[in-house]
């Protein structure tokens, strides 16, 4: 096994490599013409003679499909698909564009996952191939880490939360897709009717150096706010939590935060994007994208639950993850494609 990345290290390739995973980097420049990461691949490929190619996201999909066909003798590609097309004009032009020739060339792969069933439809509606198609959700560990009340009380005295308020968590990175400025208004509404209650916000971008964000928290009053930027302790961090909350405008496949908070034991209110409507099941709550007054009845309604109640509902959450979405069944079901 080795892995390729379409441009450098990044924040995961120390973790590929130390799991003693090759990495070779194609240096390749957003918004540069593929052809110089064709020939890069191109040679790469042929001196790790790989049996199979599988690509993850457009971009890679259709240089990794392109230039096996440039071979001789082609490697199979399988392509991994993880975003909805719930709002497609919502996306850049140039994202628009490689949908629309990953639906031209989509025959050339040897198969073709989703992980959600709604992005599956979407992408095979448009005219993507559909006999090709595989639905593969994303897997998560059950830690125990939401359990651990040492950890708990540690992250909110750090982050200076009384260990009986309660904590909203948002976790994503600073995007239009992620939709922040709907998550500060309904925090902002959530506040007035619980002023106690405390934001926990986490993700590349998610600080005050950010000025759009913080542009955004100049309309909004709202109090009790934590920007903690990117961190590598988000287990941790969903200990420190009582609700989490997804709410992304467009374009999630499956949100990672979703699985990730229900593995963990939180109940969760989610926008219903991609399949986070079928994620979390009757173990949460969801509502339209981009309604702040809807979101902030929902984050209500848990809020209004007892303790225990929102720990049974965590548990339920938690249940479902062991019973769909456990990363074992999952990394099976790759193995047998």
């Amino acid at each position: 096994m080795s892995v390729v990345s379409l441009t450098d290290v990044g924040t995961f390739g120390p973790k590929i490599t130390d799991l003693g995973i090759p990495l070779e980097c194609l240096q390749m420049r957003a918004g540069a013409l593929p052809l110089k990461g064709m020939i890069r691949l191109r040679s790469y490929l042929s001196r790790a003679a790989p049996d199979v190619i599988q690509s993850w996201m457009y971009h890679a999909n259709l240089l990794a499909v392109l230039t096996s066909r440039l071979r001789g003798s082609p490697i199979p590609v399988i392509w991994n698909i993880r975003h909805s097309l719930d709002n497609l004009n919502a996306e850049t032009p140039g994202t628009r564009r490689i949908i629309r020739a990953g639906e031209m060339l989509s025959g050339l792969a040897a198969g073709i996952v989703y992980n959600s069933a709604r992005s599956r439809q979407q992408h095979e509606q448009m005219g993507y191939r559909a006999a090709h198609g595989h639905t593969i959700p994303n897997g998560f560990e059950l830690s125990d880490t939401s359990r651990d009340m040492t950890t708990r009380t540690q992250i909110r005295q750090t982050l200076e939360i009384p260990l009986n308020a309660p904590v909203i968590g948002r976790i994503g990175r600073f995007h239009k897709m992620k939709d922040y400025g709907t998550f500060l208004k309904a925090a902002a509404l959530v506040n007035r009717s619980c002023p106690e209650a405390h934001f926990l916000l986490c993700g590349r971008d998610v600080a005050m150096d950010n000025h759009e964000l913080r542009a955004m928290l100049q309309e909004q009053a709202v109090t009790n706010l934590h920007l903690l930027g990117e961190r590598s302790d988000v287990p941790q961090l969903l200990a420190a939590m009582d609700i989490a909350c997804s709410s992304s405008a467009f374009g999630e496949g499956f949100p990672n935060v979703l699985g990730e908070a229900m593995a963990a034991g939180l109940p969760c209110v989610t926008t219903d994007v991609g399949d986070s409507a079928r994620i979390v099941g009757d173990t949460g709550l969801v509502t339209p994208p981009r309604d702040a007054p809807a979101l902030a009845e929902a984050l209500g309604k848990l809020l209004q639950m007892t303790v225990a109640q929102r720990a049974e509902l965590g548990q339920r959450a938690r249940s479902r993850v062991e019973q769909y979405y456990s990363l074992p069944g999952v990394v099976n079901t790759y193995q047998d494609l």
